[in-house]
């Protein structure tokens, strides 16, 4: 049996599917990204998780785009010489201790700006 349009159920003549531009692709996930970004510390602030107080554990998801300058040996293996980071997102901070995330994760002053100078955890 040979398969064809009809058995695979393709059923339309409308042509092939244009093909998005990769940057637009970008674009769109990039804004998606904006929408749920979210504040990191300066020098003289930090974390600190307001249901458990934790200052110093935090699981941080992010997402990077980057452009590299690869040096290929001859033999083919690449060395990576410099890295630039185009853009980058924090999408979500964590505690590590109580699993708060959110509005639960504040940003506060360091011990030096006037902010707390003691982790519960850390004994």
């Amino acid at each position: 049996m040979w398969l064809t349009g009809s058995t695979l159920g393709a059923g339309s003549d409308d042509g092939p599917v244009p093909r998005r531009d990769p940057e637009d692709l970008r674009e769109a996930r990039d804004r998606r990204l904006a929408d749920v970004s979210v504040l990191l510390p300066d020098a003289e602030s930090r974390f600190r998780c307001g249901r458990c107080g934790n200052l110093t554990r935090f699981d941080v998801v992010r997402s990077s785009r980057v452009r590299e300058y690869w040096h290929l040996a001859l033999a083919g293996d690449p060395v990576v010489e410099d890295t630039e980071v185009v853009s980058e997102t924090v999408e979500s901070v964590s505690c590590r201790w109580c699993g708060a995330q959110g509005d639960e994760i504040e940003i506060v002053p360091r011990p030096e700006a006037g902010g707390p100078d003691v982790d519960p955890h850390e004994s």
